[in-house]
């Protein structure tokens, strides 16, 4: 079997799995592959990609990539330390050459890549394209009346979501929505003529291809670590999304991305799955007050310092803030805003405002989470108070009169006890989307505070390293460490005549802050849990990397 192998073993064959076949191009199998370098590269918001060093024999695939492009291959490394298995599309290929040196690359990425050519606003069509997409409108919208005004959306056929799904299934369910709404439109409205009517029927033809490739990544999306009460009801994401492929002329992929980032989350493209993850690198960490001489660890992302060539970290950010203050805009409730000031770390710095993103509708999910009911209001019951006064009918007029004032008076009394009830629930109200904001303003502080606080790490062969999740690294300093949240996992894997090659690991991280478990109160700052996203804490981050980890196995 072709194969690199020294202290790891690199093996590349043909992907034939059904799954892998939605998005071949080429029905071309790889034989006596034999490269001698690897390097794999996986991050937060970003396409996993491999980079494959081709010896000289297999020139036939640099000089005939129309043959091979977009063929699926599955590479696997094998290792003492752990297996990483990359499943993507031949992407393309690399060359350079210099005196006594040539140089061959193969470039391999994810199917995900697929994502950041769709054009959602016309299926079938490069989201590069502009000038027929001009000519065609793919989004109609409907004004409702000035009193209450209306928008209503359609991308070829009506779009329509759940509006009480969990947020990001119902991110997720929209864009499909979105994408299979375009197969059942009639192309009538582009421009009169042969060519244009060829231009349609083509992108007609592909589409297909398109939605299925479209649904099929967006099937791998998993939601599970991002738990939380919000639903799509309560975000403008519906208006949100059309309007962006209306204005604009954004791809798939990076219309997610900015739906996620709005939240405060990512996305982590594993091997089969990719995950949504809270941008949460300022969690707090338990830690380890001694490790053994030469202990390795096996915990994703935890490293001792037998592990580790180098470290290297740059505490100097500028936004040494002590606080948040964020105000809700014009398309959210007036007056509501929303404070966090950091008294056990805060920093020398003052307040930084921000502006609560204006696709939140915020209120809904405030009174949810604090169990709020809706507000009923009692208008009487007007047909029970006309009963009564027809059955005194027969009676004397004092005792009619009586009647009469006795029911006022208990309608009063039941109008004043239901206004209380009815104010008391408003202040509920107001406190609850008070308590949302302070929520989302002590998010934004450690989200602005420490992510430009940043550091990289170099490691012996390590595949249990994942992006998206916070790790910490133990220094050779005794009791010191550095916590952190991973931003991206680089493997490479190089082979050198005669017998020499190297097997290493590279990390990124941002929001590192240095502590010590032997000094009394030296301890990394951080937030115990995000409330936004039902307690998300360490440990559910830890999860995040070992379902990463595993699926990249």
């Amino acid at each position: 079997m072709p194969s690199l192998e020294n202290d790891v073993k690199v093996t590349v064959t043909s992907d034939r799995s059904p799954e892998m076949q939605v998005f071949a191009a080429s029905n071309n199998d790889i034989e006596n592959l034999l490269p001698t370098g690897l390097v794999l590269r996986y991050g937060l918001n970003s396409i996993p990609a491999a980079t494959l060093d081709l010896s000289p024999q297999d020139l036939d695939i640099v000089c005939d990539m129309s043959r091979w492009r977009r063929t699926p291959i599955k590479i696997r490394l094998e290792s003492i330390h752990g297996c990483l298995t990359f499943r993507g599309l031949i992407d393309g290929v690399s060359m350079s050459q210099s005196i006594g040196d040539m140089r061959m690359q193969m470039v391999v990425k994810h199917p995900f890549q697929l994502l950041s050519e769709i054009n959602p606003k016309l299926l079938g069509y490069h989201s590069a394209g502009v000038d027929f997409t001009r000519r065609v409108e793919a989004l109609q919208m409907e004004m409702g009346n000035s009193e209450a005004t209306v928008l209503r959306y359609a991308i070829g056929s009506a779009v329509s979501a759940n509006l009480g799904k969990p947020l990001f299934e119902g991110i997720i369910e929209l864009l499909k929505a979105i994408v299979q709404s375009q197969l059942q439109w009639e192309r009538t409205q582009a421009r009169v003529g042969r060519s244009a009517e060829a231009a349609v029927s083509a992108a007609k033809a592909i589409g297909e291809k398109h939605l299925l490739v479209a649904e099929t990544l967006l099937k791998q999306i998993d939601t599970q670590f991002v738990p939380t009460k919000l639903s799509l009801a309560d975000f403008y994401v519906q208006d949100y999304v059309l309007e962006t492929i209306c204005e604009t002329r954004s791809n798939l992929f990076d219309i997610l991305l900015t739906l996620l980032e709005t939240v405060g989350c990512g996305l982590v493209i594993g091997n089969n799955k990719a995950y949504i993850v809270p941008n949460s690198g300022f969690l707090e960490q338990t830690h380890r007050s001694t490790i053994n001489f030469r202990e390795v660890s096996k915990t994703p992302n935890i490293i001792f310092p037998a592990q580790y060539n180098n470290i290297s970290f740059n505490d100097n950010g500028y936004r040494d803030i002590s606080g948040v203050y964020v105000m809700s805009d014009d398309k959210n409730i007036n007056g509501i805003d929303g404070f966090f000031k950091d008294d056990k770390y805060g920093g020398s710095g003052g307040i930084i405002g921000e502006v609560m993103p204006y696709v939140i509708s915020f209120n809904n999910a405030a009174l949810r989470a604090a169990g709020i009911p809706e507000v009923t209001k009692s208008a009487g019951d007007p047909a029970r108070s006309n009963s009564q006064a027809s059955e005194g009918s027969g009676a004397s007029e004092e005792a009619q009169h009586e009647a009469v004032k006795k029911s006022a008076e208990e309608e009063k009394k039941a109008s004043d006890e239901a206004q209380k009830q009815e104010n008391e629930i408003e202040q509920k109200k107001i406190d609850a989307l008070y308590k949302f904001a302070d929520q989302w303003a002590e998010l934004r502080y450690y989200q602005l505070k420490y992510t430009d606080r940043m550091g990289g790490i170099g490691l012996l062969f390590n595949p249990n390293c994942a992006p998206g999740a916070i790790g910490t690294t133990y220094l050779r300093a005794p009791g010191v460490f550095i916590d952190f949240f991973v931003t991206e996992v680089t493997h490479e894997i190089r082979l050198n005549a005669p017998d020499h090659g190297s097997a290493i690991t590279s990390i990124g991280f941002n929001c590192g802050r240095m502590g010590s478990y032997t000094t009394p109160g030296a301890l990394a700052p951080g937030l115990k849990q995000l409330d936004l996203f039902d307690g998300f804490d360490a440990a559910r981050s830890a999860k995040v990397a070992a379902a990463f980890v595993k699926d990249i196995q």
